[in-house]
């Protein structure tokens, strides 16, 4: 009988399948074995703890987010992921795993948000002002999203158009600060 091969990309991603539906504080590593359909051997081969298959899970969330063009589009994104799975998004952003180099995801925002049109004018400390306050409103989308659990028809859709008309209006706001 052929040996079954259980590689670390399935493994991770059948962890941030997982990791989405019940936080990381949720998840398992039997629960996460029983997923894939094998036992916690090959999981604890390739991770040595769950709190390095945290740090991979993270890790590529990350990659997969910074890998969106464009400053307004990443935000979308981010408040999608957050609406569907708000545990997770709470989890990732609670979560500071020391491979990662926050003052380059903070230079690489800064510099994103400088590429679009509407925000390019703006200096680096009222950009980072900006984008605290579209991180806070996304937050508290996402955190109405764990307490209240909406389901009505087009959420995503309204919640999406929301961040938009609130990040126009905030940059409208301090295009007038700015002036003063």
């Amino acid at each position: 009988m052929k040996k079954k091969h259980y590689s670390k990309d399935l493994i991770l991603e059948k962890a941030i399948i997982l990791a989405r539906n019940v936080g990381f504080t949720r998840l398992t590593m039997r629960e996460l074995a029983k997923s894939i359909g094998c036992s916690v051997m090959p999981i604890y081969s390739t991770f040595d703890s769950k709190e390095m298959l945290i740090e991979e899970i993270y890790n590529k969330v990350v990659r997969e987010l910074i890998s969106v063009d464009g400053y307004f589009n990443r935000n979308n994104e981010v408040l999608r992921h957050g609406i569907k799975s708000p545990e997770f998004y709470r989890d990732m952003r609670d979560y500071n795993p020391s491979s990662v180099d926050v003052e380059l995801l903070y230079s690489d925002t800064i510099s994103l948000m400088q590429a679009e049109d509407k925000l390019k004018n703006f200096d680096e400390q009222t950009c980072s002002s900006i984008h605290f306050d579209i991180s806070v409103y996304i937050t508290g989308i996402v955190e109405r999203q764990l307490n209240k659990r909406q389901h009505f028809d087009n959420y995503e859709h309204f919640c999406i158009t929301t961040l938009h008309k609130f990040t126009e209006t905030l940059i409208l706001g301090y295009r007038e600060a700015v002036k003063l």
